[in-house]
């Protein structure tokens, strides 16, 4: 019997990789879907974790024209998930936060999201998750 190789492993590697990342955007859609977009979804994330940010550094952090995050998050403030403040010292930045409600249903997501990757890994050990973890981790570093 002969053994995989290097080539071998990283060819599986990958389309595991691709099969997981295709099933948790799955997941993640029905999620979302009837609530928010997927960028929506990400400007929530992102400014639960950020606390606060202004126009310029969420088109930094999505790549995306200062025009387009203005777009995406006037759309978030009629929701009222969001608000816009202008900074005091400077009136010509703008910063965007969560509301209560922004931040309730983030994180109302995010707990359902929590189940579904309990979900996943239900039949691993949490010494296989540990492990699985460290790997992760190191491949992302």
């Amino acid at each position: 019997m002969e053994f995989p190789g290097h080539n071998d492993l990283v060819g599986r590697l990958d389309d595991l990789l691709n099969s997981a990342i295709q099933r948790v955007s799955r997941d993640v859609m029905g999620l979302i879907k009837g609530k928010l977009t997927p960028a929506q979804y990400a400007v929530l994330r992102l400014l639960q974790d950020e606390i606060q940010m202004t126009v310029s550094q969420m088109a930094e952090a999505f790549e995306i024209t200062p025009s387009a995050v203005t777009a995406l998050s006037s759309k978030l403030v009629e929701a009222n998930l969001v608000e816009r403040c202008r900074d005091q010292s400077d009136r010509r930045v703008v910063w965007i936060r969560l509301t209560h409600e922004g931040d309730k249903m983030i994180a109302e997501l995010r707990a359902v999201k929590r189940k579904m990757v309990e979900a996943y890994v239900e039949t691993l050990s949490n010494d296989e998750i540990r492990h699985l973890i460290s790997i992760l981790a190191r491949i992302l570093a």
